[in-house]
């Protein structure tokens, strides 16, 4: 989503992507905090969404637990809580 907002939106509906190709974001969560769809939250997803924050912020969308369209630091936290009720 980091391409010139005024040109037309990418078939999901976001913001053009700067590559040739676009991140489909249409499709939801099925476990939000599950970064890697293992059914599971725990320390491999948090250690994905760290590398979402550093590398591609805007590739992880269930990263995303606080639906502010931010993966951040805000989000492991609440994975941690996740794992530590659990």
């Amino acid at each position: 989503d980091a391409g010139d907002p005024d040109s037309p939106p990418d078939p999901d509906g976001t913001i053009t992507e700067m590559g040739a190709y676009y991140f489909d974001q249409s499709e939801e969560c099925p476990v939000p905090g599950d970064v890697n769809d293992d059914n599971e939250i725990d320390i491999l997803d948090i250690t994905l969404t760290i590398g979402c924050i550093l590398d591609e912020p805007g590739n992880c969308p269930c990263a995303d637990l606080n639906f502010d369209s931010t993966v951040d630091v805000l989000d492991i936290v609440l994975m941690v809580e996740i794992i530590l009720d659990e």
